[in-house]
């Protein structure tokens, strides 16, 4: 089988290698080398912001399957990755998400994996779905349900900001699970309030994931929080050099928050 992998990143590497450990063939998709065809499979792992332009094209493809590894929200419209693909693509379009406490360099590494697998159709071709990526060290909870996850993803990064700025500030660790405990509190509120359901089977993953991203020194998001106590968030995003998902996200999530009507402190 061939999958078509769309970012070419640490992650896209980490992810093409469990695949490949799965015996699949991994095709990166670059624009003008590759294209999409009706019935691919295609795994999502570059930066949110980049999800819509790099698929728009491909809109008119039908019975796409669509396996979504990003964490974020676009900032143009507050959209998470979800909606951003039931907007561009056809509707025939199987999604799920791939998202969990995972970093690409201990992946590589093949260190024992948790992570969750949102879908919404059918639990036997979630399972397919499940089988192409789960390995003897990566391990995949199923979760009937993908936008709590994907708001998880994105708050993550931000508890891993407020985290970064903490610890910039020279509080130790009682005030960093502090920010992180307050982190999980406020995703829940706001779960509650957008009523996205919280399937007991994601909890390990989601929570993981927090506990992972906020306590991970050298992590590009706590790296952005620690650096702006001192810089510009502008200056900052260059020291970093990197994307930093979470400095996108919280240009986005006030308006998810201001729709819900709940007041999230820390966020």
């Amino acid at each position: 089988m061939i999958i078509k992998v769309i970012g070419k990143g640490a992650w896209g590497t980490s992810i093409t290698q469990v695949l490949q450990d799965n015996g699949h063939n991994v095709v990166f998709l670059q624009r003008g080398f590759a294209t999409v065809n009706d019935g691919d499979t295609v795994v999502l792992t570059l930066p949110t912001n980049a999800i819509r332009d790099a698929l728009s094209s491909f809109s008119s493809v039908k019975r796409l399957q669509v396996v979504n590894c990003t964490k974020g929200i676009e900032i143009t419209t507050a959209k998470l990755p979800y909606e951003i693909i039931k907007e561009i693509l056809h509707p025939s379009t199987k999604y799920y998400s791939l998202l969990g406490p995972s970093f690409d360099s201990e992946l590589q590494e093949k260190m024992p994996t948790l992570v969750n697998l949102g879908y919404t159709g059918s639990v036997t071709q979630a399972q397919k779905i499940k089988a192409l990526f789960e390995t003897d060290y990566l391990r995949i909870h199923m979760v009937h349900h993908i936008p709590s996850l994907e708001l998880a993803g994105a708050m993550k990064n931000i508890c891993a900001v407020a985290c970064g700025i903490s610890d910039g500030l020279r509080f130790g660790m009682n005030t960093r699970t502090k920010v992180i405990i307050t982190a999980i509190e406020e995703y829940y509120l706001l779960c509650k309030a957008l009523n996205y359901s919280i399937d007991e089977r994601a909890i390990g993953g989601i929570i993981g994931d927090f506990m992972l991203t906020g306590n991970s020194e050298t992590s590009r998001n706590f790296q952005f929080g620690k650096l702006i106590i001192n810089n510009s968030a502008e200056q900052a995003i260059k020291k970093v050099n990197a994307t930093v998902e979470g400095y996108a996200s919280l240009q986005a999530i006030s308006e998810i928050v201001s729709k819900a009507n709940v007041t999230l402190p820390l966020v």
